[in-house]
């Protein structure tokens, strides 16, 4: 028999104890999971059969608090299982209803069919952006021959850069000069009649004739108003009608007895203007 070395039974030890406290370690774990096991098995709900189901069932159809029941076939379950619909269904309904709100929303002021002016920064911008992804979209081809398309496309976007907003100043100097000249028909318009009424004449509108042959009709005839009695402006608005009503109240009521209207002037109370008569009664008899 061998002699062991202080050193071998040393190491001899150390594993021994090792393999002592790794099998303590494995019987408490086995223990913990067995009494975790009995507590789910003791809290867990235990399903009945579906034999015990059918016998709690009423035998007897007349004892059914709904009188006569009828099984679904199993056509009609699959067929109530494919109509039955998810949540997902439900929330996707919602989304759609609230996107369709948001988008008829957004076209309800009546002028997304105006035409708006592109400022030229952001023309210049925009232009840029796509002569930069034009240039990447370039770069990733490989073998391109120089003096390709890339002069002409250059040149055709600072061409739009230049006369796209020309174009559209046209536009808008076409829709200001065509305002500017229904305001100089009016008030050449309104001139004639007022030289009418000094002259005692009368102004009459001569009829033009269209390219088609026909007389165009008449403002009157257009806007088919009918007889219409004279009002006066303030008429046309209830609220400022009420408003100059009640001034005039006002003013009537002041020369009939006296009306507050504000506290004290500048510097204070400094009696009454008028002197103070004894027998002048103001309080108003109920």
């Amino acid at each position: 028999k061998t002699k062991k070395s202080k050193a071998q039974r040393a190491a001899e030890a150390a594993q021994a104890e090792a393999e002592a406290r790794r099998a303590e370690r494995v019987r408490k774990t086995e223990a913990e999971l067995a009494i975790l096991s009995r507590l789910t098995a003791t809290t867990s709900k235990r399903r009945p059969k579906p034999e015990l189901l059918q016998q709690t069932l009423p035998q007897n159809e007349d004892d059914s608090d709904f009188g006569e029941e009828t099984s679904l076939t199993p056509h009609e379950a699959a067929e109530k299982a494919k109509r039955k619909k998810s949540l997902r269904f439900y929330t996707s309904q919602i989304a759609q209803k609230a996107n369709k709100r948001d988008a008829a929303g957004r076209d309800a002021g009546g002028d997304a069919d105006l035409p708006y002016r592109e400022r030229l920064k952001d023309r210049q911008a925009r232009l840029n952006a796509e002569a930069e992804k034009r240039g990447k979209k370039r770069s990733v081809a490989n073998g391109e021959p120089l003096g390709g398309d890339t002069d002409e496309e250059d040149n055709r976007a600072a061409k739009e850069l230049r006369e796209g907003s020309e174009s559209e100043d046209d536009y808008y100097d076409l829709v200001a000069a065509k305002s500017k000249r229904k305001k100089a028909e009016k008030k050449e318009i309104a001139k004639a009649h007022e030289q009418a009424a000094k002259e005692g004449g009368r102004v009459e509108i001569r009829e033009e004739v269209g390219p088609d042959g026909k007389r165009a009709i008449t403002y009157a005839i257009e806007k088919n108003k009918g007889l219409a009695p004279k009002r006066k402006k303030d008429v046309r608005n209830p609220r400022v009608k009420k408003r100059k009503k009640y001034e005039d109240k006002m003013k009537k009521l002041g020369s009939v007895r006296q009306v507050y209207k504000g506290g004290e002037g500048r510097g204070g109370y400094g009696g009454e203007l008028t002197g103070i008569k004894k027998g002048l009664v103001k309080s108003v008899k109920l």
